[in-house]
């Protein structure tokens, strides 16, 4: 995203991408920035479960764990 702008009650978002720029225009956007790891209370230590050194679970390219048939997305994942 370039660019935000409100027009009208609307929201123009400047989009780049590798190929192009356009405008995208929403009734709303929602901006979220920064992930924090969401892994607090779920017994993973009792499991063995690795965390990463920014505590989110350590996870490989197909989002398996350290503990066999574990797999982890989203919040205690991370980005």
């Amino acid at each position: 995203v370039k660019s935000i702008q409100i027009e009208n009650g609307q929201v123009h978002c400047v989009v780049e991408t590798a190929n192009d720029v356009q405008t995208l225009v929403f009734d709303r956007v929602l901006s979220a920035i920064g992930v924090q790891p969401n892994t607090t209370g779920l017994g993973l230590e009792r499991l063995g479960v690795e965390l990463n050194p920014q505590g989110f679970v350590a996870i490989d390219e197909y989002c398996k764990t350290n503990v066999a048939g574990l797999y982890a997305i989203g919040d205690v994942a991370g980005a």
